[in-house]
């Protein structure tokens, strides 16, 4: 059974930790290192490259210069 991927998007990195947008969620989560790695290998995810992501915090984007 193949399972979907959910699409996230890095807002950038913030005092040690990675902010990860996702589709259903107004606030971006916040990881540290060893998450985002796993993260990034892992077939669950895959990360939008790009900034016109729709559900992506263009508020936030702004702030950490992305």
């Amino acid at each position: 059974m193949n399972k979907k991927q959910i699409m996230v998007k890095l807002l950038g990195k913030e005092k040690g930790y990675y902010k990860i947008a996702f589709p259903n969620l107004k606030i971006p989560v916040e990881v540290d290192e060893n998450l985002y790695r796993k993260m990034r290998h892992s077939r669950e995810f895959q990360f939008f490259k790009g900034k016109d992501l729709e559900f992506a915090p263009k508020k936030l984007e702004k702030e950490l210069n992305v």
